[in-house]
C-alpha cells in the first residue's frame, strides 16, 4: 500500500523505478494548498489587534523592546520517555515570490504558492503520534499569550474553511508567532495575557484547520499588521528577504538535514492513511516461529540521492544473520523502505536486533524471536545483573562467574554509545553519558541480553 506522507495540501506520489529485493518504499512531496483562507487570515489579525490594545489598557504589554532579539528554540519536542530518533520534517517552507511561481528561502522550490509560514509535519506515523500525545508543541520563544483558538476537530483530511486549534505568543520585541493545527482540547490551560517560557508546552501537534494531516504550522510576524509586509520568515538565506539576512533560530538547521527518523519492527506491511483510522503501523518486537514474517523498516526525513544506509540482522549470541545495504535513489522530504524476512523455523531464539546505520549514525531496535518458553538467552539474564544500579559513576556486569563479556550501551533511540571488551565484576566507566536510561547489551558465552541501566 502506498505511504500517504500527510501535509496541509494534496500529495504527488513518486513511486520507485526499482523496489528493493523482498520489500518496498515510498515517499512523497506536497502540491500547492492554502493552510488558511484569506477570510481566516483576516479574522485572525483582528482579533490578535483588538487582544494586544487590551492588553495595553491593562498594563500587561509595555513598549516593545527593540534590544531584545528573538532565538527561536525548535516549537516541537518529543514526549517524555518516546524514544524515536526524530519524528518530523519539514515540508513546506515560508514562499517568497511575488508571482505564482515557487521561492523558499534558500531559493529553492520547497514550498507552496502565497504560503506564510514553515509546515512541520510529523513522520513517520503522524496518527499514531497525534492519538498517544507524543508530540508536543512548545514555544519557541518566551512571550506572552495574546489568543487562543480551541474546540475544534483535529482529523481533518479534506480542505474548506475549517477552522483550527492554535495559539498566538507575542515576544518582548513585539513580533508575533502564530502555531496551528493543534489538538482539540490538548492546549496549555493558560489564557489571554499569561507569560509562557521558551521551551513551555503550548499543545499537541494534530489536523486541525485546513490540513490533510499531523503538522506544525508555524508563522511570524515582525509586528502589526499581520500582512506580507511584517511577515518574517526565520530561516537566513538567499532568497529571503524578511529578516536582513540573520537567522531568528538560535541554531538554524541546514536546508537538507538528512535524519533516520526511526529503525522499526513489524508483523505486516505497516499501513498510512488519512484519517487515524487508516493509519496501522502494525508494530511489534514479539515474533513466534511460524506465526508469520518479520517486517524490518526504516523511516527518513530529507533522505539524500546515493546516501546508503547499512542493515543488520543479529543473532541472539551477538553474530550477523542478515547484512545488506541501501542507496536512496532520489531526494526526499520524507521516505521509507521494509524488507520482509522469514526467520529460521529452529532458531536460535531469544533477543534479536536490526540495526540500521545511516551518515554514521546508529540505530538499534532489539526484538524477541522464541516459543515463548525458557530460552539460553533468558538463563543468561537471570545470572547476570548492573551494579550499582542507578549510578552516578561506573557500573560492573555482576555475576557468579568470573568470565570474558562483550559490552555495549545504546540510548534510548539506539544510538551505540560505548563498545569494549569486559570481564565480569570489573567496573566500567560511564563518561560522556548525560543522565537518563540505556540499554546495555552483553554477550557472554555467545548469548546475548539487554539489560537497562539508569544513569543518575
Amino acid at each position: 500500500m502506498p505511504v500517504l506522507l500527510l501535509f496541509c495540501g494534496p500529495l504527488r506520489a513518486q513511486f520507485e523505478k526499482e523496489i528493493p529485493s523482498g520489500g518496498g518504499g515510498d515517499a512523497y512531496s506536497p502540491e500547492p494548498t492554502h493552510c488558511l483562507t484569506d477570510e481566516q487570515h483576516v479574522a485572525i489579525a483582528t482579533m490578535l489587534a483588538e487582544n494586544e490594545q487590551k492588553l495595553r489598557n491593562q498594563g500587561l504589554i509595555g513598549p516593545e523592546d527593540a534590544s531584545s532579539a528573538v532565538s527561536f528554540g525548535w516549537p516541537l519536542q518529543l514526549a517524555p520517555g518516546f524514544n524515536w530518533n526524530n519524528f518530523a520534517l519539514i515540508s513546506n517552507f515560508v514562499d517568497h515570490a511575488q508571482d505564482q511561481t515557487l521561492l523558499d528561502y534558500n531559493c529553492g522550490n520547497r514550498t507552496y504558492d502565497g504560503h506564510q509560514g514553515t509546515d512541520i509535519a510529523l513522520w513517520p506515523f503522524p496518527w499514531y503520534l497525534k492519538n498517544n500525545n507524543l508530540a508536543q508543541v512548545v514555544a519557541a520563544e518566551s512571550g506572552i499569550i495574546l489568543l487562543k483558538q480551541d474546540g475544534n476537530s483535529d482529523e481533518n483530511c479534506t480542505w474548506g474553511n475549517q477552522q483550527w486549534n492554535a495559539i498566538y505568543v507575542r515576544h518582548a520585541d513585539g513580533s508575533v508567532a502564530w502555531y496551528g493545527h493543534m489538538k482539540k482540547n490538548s492546549l496549555t490551560s493558560k489564557n489571554l495575557g499569561d507569560s509562557v517560557a521558551q521551551g513551555e508546552y503550548l499543545g499537541i501537534v494534530a489536523s486541525s484547520g485546513i490540513s490533510t494531516g499531523p503538522h506544525l504550522h508555524f508563522e511570524v510576524y515582525r509586528q502589526q499588521p499581520y500582512q506580507p509586509s511584517n511577515r518574517i520568515d526565520p530561516y537566513a538565506g538567499t532568497c529571503n528577504g524578511t529578516s536582513s539576512g540573520v537567522s531568528w533560530w538560535a541554531n538554524q538547521d541546514p536546508y537538507r538535514k538528512p535524519t533516520l527518523n526511526a529503525a522499526l519492527t513489524h508483523n505486516a506491511v505497516p499501513e498510512h492513511g488519512c484519517p487515524s483510522g487508516n493509519e496501522n503501523p502494525h508494530f511489534s518486537t514479539q515474533f513466534a516461529p511460524g506465526a508469520g514474517l518479520l517486517y524490518t523498516a526504516i523511516y527518513f526525513r530529507d533522505q539524500q540521492q546515493g546516501q546508503i544506509t547499512t542493515l543488520r540482522l543479529r543473532m541472539p549470541n551477538g553474530s550477523l544473520w542478515k547484512n545488506w545495504t541501501h542507496t536512496s535513489p532520489d531526494t526526499y522530504s520524507g521516505s521509507w523502505w521494509w524488507w520482509s524476512w522469514a526467520l529460521p523455523t529452529n532458531g536460535p531464539f531469544g533477543t534479536w536486533a536490526f540495526e540500521a546505520t545511516s551518515e554514521g549514525q546508529t540505530m538499534v531496535q532489539p526484538f524477541t524471536y522464541g516459543n515463548m518458553v525458557s530460552t539460553e538467552s533468558e538463563v543468561l539474564a537471570h545470572s547476570l545483573t548492573l551494579v550499582p544500579n542507578p549510578t552516578s559513576g561506573s557500573f560492573r556486569v555482576s555475576s557468579a562467574e568470573d568470565g570474558e563479556l562483550q559490552v555495549q550501551i545504546f540510548d534510548q533511540v539506539g544510538r551505540l554509545r560505548s563498545a569494549r571488551q569486559a570481564q565480569t565484576n570489573n567496573d566500567l566507566p560511564t563518561e560522556g553519558l548525560e543522565r537518563g536510561i540505556y540499554f546495555v547489551r552483553v554477550v557472554q558465552g555467545g548469548q546475548a541480553v539487554l539489560l537497562r541501566l539508569v544513569r543518575e
